[in-house]
């Protein structure tokens, strides 16, 4: 008897513009050897080129499947949803999508570490085409649209505290590191010490109009605000819900408008999900929930979405629901 032998092949989009690409440039004649000549590579300078990619080279699902193409976006988080964003424009919504292989090649490596794939670019890439990963995982994205713009793809977005924090961060310099973080958490906490910290700066609370699936969040002091589909993720100041996981096409969403000091004196719970909650709901300044379909709000700076900055300076309404699901490699 006769088994068809299927080759590993990867389709492998790289940014060189994208920051830790720019600071650790990939080796991209390895990367090619290493994948074969079956397995295609393209660089994208911008967003531009990647949609004009998959429309010219990629448009074809059906062939790119029945010829066993897997997928990789060579960059961190921010690049991953990118990708599957021009990926989605494209294909639209289909039953199946090719699989998805992550490398560690980010600032931001949510995605990564949630696929438990810890090892160098070229080592996973081996491993790959050695058919050493056989476990899979479906992760749901969801769509995030800014005044009713086409949306894009994404896995957690934050706004307020964490938005502000990861903007100081990479403020600090063009490639910012370990020490660039310990610097700004140290500042945010000593800021958090003045007594009036819940007025000032990062700390001031907004009115979001935030509304989730038609029922109104009626709060003037939101502080942060997360909202995503990754399951044990502490961005921001509340984790998302640590017990439940996250259902396919679902939301979970995570809201804090306790005053700083309580904050504080809370942090264990806040940041890592330690103790009981129970007190701290009973506040009704903080609300979680992971089964929202429609979530809707306001904002008037920005927000962060897998590590990649979105700024604007005028009143924003964002909507956020499910999008696809895709299936990635998992070690």
């Amino acid at each position: 008897m006769y088994h068809k032998i299927i080759m590993k092949s990867l389709i492998l989009i790289l940014n060189p513009n994208a920051k830790e690409n720019r600071r650790h440039p990939p080796p991209i004649e390895q990367i090619r050897r290493i994948l074969g000549s079956k397995s295609k590579v393209f660089l994208t300078r911008d967003l531009g080129e990647l949609d004009l990619l998959f429309q010219k080279e990629l448009r074809n699902l059906d062939e790119l499947l029945d010829q066993n193409y897997d997928l990789c976006f060579l960059g961190g988080d921010g690049s991953i949803s990118r990708g599957l964003s021009s990926a989605y424009r494209c294909w639209g919504d289909r039953p199946r999508y090719p699989r998805i292989l992550t490398l560690r090649g980010g600032t931001i490596n949510m995605v990564c570490n949630q696929m438990g794939m810890k090892k160098g670019i070229e080592k996973t890439l081996q491993r790959f085409m050695d058919g050493e990963f056989q476990q899979m995982r479906r992760l749901s994205t969801m769509k995030v649209s800014l005044n009713d713009d086409p949306a894009i793809l994404g896995f957690i977005l934050a706004a307020g505290i964490g938005f502000q924090v990861l903007k100081e961060y990479y403020e600090t310099s063009d490639h910012p590191g370990i020490a660039e973080g310990v610097w700004v958490a140290s500042k945010t906490f000593l800021k958090a010490l003045h007594p009036k910290a819940s007025q000032m700066g990062i700390f001031k609370g907004a009115n979001l109009e935030l509304m989730v699936d038609g029922v109104a969040f009626e709060n003037s002091d939101i502080r942060s605000l997360v909202v995503g589909t990754l399951s044990q993720i502490s961005l921001g100041l509340r984790p998302l819900p640590l017990d439940n996981p996250i259902s396919e096409s679902c939301l979970a969403l995570s809201v804090n408008a306790l005053p700083i000091w309580k904050m504080a004196l809370h942090s264990p719970k806040l940041l890592f999900g330690i103790g009981d909650f129970t007190s701290l709901n009973k506040t009704g300044r903080i609300y979680s929930a992971s089964g929202a379909k429609n979530i809707a709000f306001t904002l008037n700076d920005g927000f962060t979405m897998d590590g990649e900055m979105h700024l604007f300076t005028q009143k924003t309404k964002i909507r956020i629901y499910p999008g696809p699901t895709f299936t990635f490699y998992k070690e």
